[in-house]
């Protein structure tokens, strides 16, 4: 996430339009990545608040899109060891 958000064209959306999908998102918030994505980079943006940044709501969104990312196997480990 702090990679992602340090990418240009992420800082451009979210300077632009901060949290401009969220208003206007006609999906079940918990189900759509970019209303997931946009309220971890506002967390993290805004230093968590006091509160610890839990990205579990987005990680579940983009399972639903993508299997890879639906289960909690860390993605890339096939088990074998690195060499």
């Amino acid at each position: 996430m702090q990679v992602l958000l340090h990418l240009r064209p992420v800082l451009r959306l979210l300077e632009t339009r901060p949290a401009e999908h969220r208003k206007t998102c006609a999906k079940d918030p918990s189900k759509c990545v970019m209303c997931q994505f946009e309220k971890v980079a506002e967390a993290m943006h805004e230093g968590g608040c006091g509160r610890s940044v839990a990205p579990r709501l987005l990680k579940q969104a983009i399972g639903k899109k993508n299997a890879t990312f639906a289960s909690n196997k860390q993605q890339g480990d096939d088990g074998g060891s690195m060499r």
